[in-house]
């Protein structure tokens, strides 16, 4: 059984993307997508809503899937995730679970220390205009 994952790549105007360095205990240090667990009975695209006000204090547009769903396996088990183009309604944010945060275009991103299981959204990345990435709520 693997835990269902969706990771929200927030888009700002021009065009960076939110990262936030891990605080917990678990995988501590690393830089990731906000995101989190689908829960039980809950829709992918609303549960990446939500996970995003919690995370980071504002609401969020869905976009597109920005590659396909794949499963990543962890010691702790497979984690299947899904990641999904982003815009904030809201200009002001708080990000709630981050040590550190930052908006950094596709060519720094490179410069961090990522979650293993995120290299394939960012080798996927660079396949995108993101010019052309189209919001439709």
């Amino acid at each position: 059984m693997s835990i269902e994952v969706v990771c929200a790549v927030i888009l700002n105007e021009k065009k960076q993307m939110l990262i936030g360095k891990r605080r917990s205990k678990n995988l501590a240090g690393y830089w990731e997508f906000p995101g989190g667990k689908v829960e039980k009975n809950e829709e992918v695209k609303q549960a990446l809503k939500r996970e995003v006000t919690e995370e980071i204090g504002a609401e969020a547009a869905i976009g597109p899937m920005v590659v396909p769903a794949y499963t990543y396996q962890y010691e702790f088990g497979n984690v299947r995730l899904q990641f999904y183009f982003a815009q904030l309604k809201d200009e002001m944010i708080s990000p709630k679970i981050y040590e550190e945060y930052a908006w950094l275009s596709v060519s720094q991103l490179a410069s961090k220390k990522w979650l293993p299981a995120n290299q394939k959204v960012l080798d996927g990345l660079s396949q995108w205009d993101l010019n052309k990435v189209e919001f439709n709520e």
